[in-house]
């Protein structure tokens, strides 16, 4: 087993490196996907290749599904909620997105397309927070039938989703590392995610490398990356520093 590539205390010999790949292009036919990455990071999804140009094709239903503790809401969002509000405001052209999440206590980022989901207390109470909001999910876009469906850094979810709107492609967005999630953790469970779902798209080389870590080469056509960030002029204002607790942040 060759040594794990970085630091940070990782267990040097623990993971196998992932398959050799060639460098990720911003605008790719996803492998089996039937589905197109645009520049911006958008999932274009049901037309064939030689017709696949955005511009071409009005109205594109791209339902995006946010990690249930993330907030739509410019006092309570994190950071996938603002990359979401960001490709929503500068939507690519025959698009329409809409973002799926928890209703939130303010108003919602204007003009985004956002669509709340308000939770059932008694399936909270009996199944958790987590299956409440699944179901949410679930019924909300078996009613609507988009054409495409992004799920961001719930693999679990991402499964379920595929299961329940067959043929629709299903698209797992990765943020964080597989192994810190449910449906992630194994090699097995990666496996059969990039098999069930029509792509796995991952924010960083690391991340997409960590997630191929042991898994046949032949998997690797269905993983991407696309540097989907945060324009730094759009973040919230910081709080007045009487108001903020003290922290240490370690980068590296």
């Amino acid at each position: 087993r060759a040594p794990a590539r970085g630091g940070g205390g990782e267990d040097a010999g623990a993971i196998a490196p992932p398959p050799a790949r060639a460098p990720a292009a911003r605008s790719k036919t996803l492998v089996g996907a039937g589905a197109r990455m645009s520049e911006g990071g958008t999932l274009l999804a049901g037309h064939d290749e030689a017709e696949a140009d955005p511009g071409t094709h009005a109205d594109l239903r791209d339902a995006a599904v946010l990690p249930e503790k993330e907030r739509f809401s410019p006092d309570s969002a994190g950071a996938v909620a603002l990359m979401l509000r960001d490709l929503a405001e500068e939507p690519q052209p025959g698009q329409a997105l809409e973002i799926l999440g928890w209703e939130t206590a303010g108003a919602p980022f204007p003009g985004c397309g956002f669509r709340p989901l308000r939770p059932s207390g008694l399936r909270h109470a009996l199944f958790g927070k987590h299956a409440a909001y699944a179901h949410a999910v679930r019924a909300a876009l078996v009613s609507s039938r988009p054409d495409i469906v992004q799920v961001h850094n719930r693999p679990a979810l991402a499964l379920s989703l595929a299961r329940a709107l067959a043929p629709v492609p299903v698209f797992l967005s990765l943020h964080n590392h597989a192994e810190t999630m449910p449906a992630g953790r194994s090699a097995e469970e990666r496996a059969r995610l990039v098999e069930r779902l029509a792509a796995v798209v991952c924010i960083c080389d690391h991340v997409h490398d960590r997630f191929l870590c042991a898994l046949p080469a032949a998997l690797a056509g269905k993983v991407t990356t696309i540097h989907r960030g945060l324009r730094p002029e759009a973040l919230p204002a910081p709080r007045p520093a009487a108001e903020r607790r003290p922290e240490i942040l370690f980068v590296g």
